[in-house]
């Protein structure tokens, strides 16, 4: 069975790189919403549990943070690890949890993943690294 979303190689100094892998966190967190049945959690049958949550809020949260998985891959491509990328990375996440609350209502559906995939995106793209 083939992989839905092809992986490939990448390389920090690739500009694609960093879109690329906003796209695989973004799909990743679309996945989880459509995998059928969580009980309890929300899914395509509903909010489970989560009574201020829906499928449809969860892939709208999605697609309003993508573009800071972006951001944030493109400045850990371009800075050295210290203080300065953990500031950047810290003001985009914020930025990325406004974004959130703003596509949500105020409701907080990806806040942990933000960070979560913010780190993986950040680690993926750092210059020195290489797959």
């Amino acid at each position: 069975m083939a992989h839905p979303i092809p992986i490939l190689p990448f390389y920090a100094a690739e500009r694609h790189q960093s879109s690329y892998l906003a796209s695989l966190a973004k799909q990743a967190l679309l996945y989880e919403v459509e995998l059928t049945p969580k009980p309890g959690l929300v899914d395509r049958r509903g909010s489970g549990a989560h009574t201020d949550l829906s499928p449809d809020m969860v892939k709208r949260s999605a697609n309003a943070i993508e573009p800071y998985f972006s951001w944030m891959a493109a400045v850990s491509a371009e800075l050295a690890l210290g203080q300065e990328l953990r500031k950047k990375l810290g003001a985009i996440g914020r930025s990325a949890e406004h974004s959130m609350f703003a596509a949500t209502g105020g409701v907080n559906t990806h806040k942990g993943a933000i960070w979560i995939f913010g780190l993986l995106v950040s680690a993926a793209s750092y210059a020195p690294f290489r797959w």
